[in-house]
């Protein structure tokens, strides 16, 4: 439930559409993987001058509104990693070492919502949607959930 919460937070601050082995790059991090622990939570994002920041600055708001016992690994992945990542776990039936959440690109979302049903959280009766753009919430939508 507390990542349910916290996930609604970073999809208002992000303005972006979010959703849940390296192919290069640096050597993977256990950090780096979502934690079964209900306290801490796993975001991948890429962007240092922009995404990064605003997940990090979510997550200080977040702690402020009252959860000073989440931890919030905010990892930086690319739009490839976390595609082949994600497309890696879906399709071995693995979530386990997928993050909590994470940054998708508009055009990716009616892909990933309508190709691995289920696999995304339906946040429709937690965020009110009205407050977001509606191309970005039209995206999202898949059967009547966002």
């Amino acid at each position: 439930m507390m990542k349910k919460k916290l996930g609604v937070l970073f999809f208002g601050l992000f303005s972006a559409s979010l959703l849940a082995a390296c192919t290069g790059g640096p050597e993977a991090n256990p950090e780096d993987f979502a934690s079964g622990d209900d306290n801490t939570i796993t975001v991948w994002a890429w962007d240092t001058n922009f995404n990064i920041p605003i997940a990090e600055k979510a997550a200080e708001y977040y702690k402020q509104a009252g959860h000073e016992d989440v931890t919030v690994n905010v990892v930086e992945m690319s739009n490839e990693d976390t595609k082949q990542k994600l497309v890696s776990g879906f399709t071995s039936g693995v979530s386990e070492g997928l993050p909590d959440i994470m940054l998708m690109d508009d055009y990716d979302v009616q892909n990933y919502i309508t190709n691995y049903e289920g696999k995304f959280a339906e946040l429709s009766s937690e965020i009110d949607f009205s407050q977001f753009a509606e191309y970005k919430v039209e995206n999202a939508t898949k059967d009547d959930g966002v």
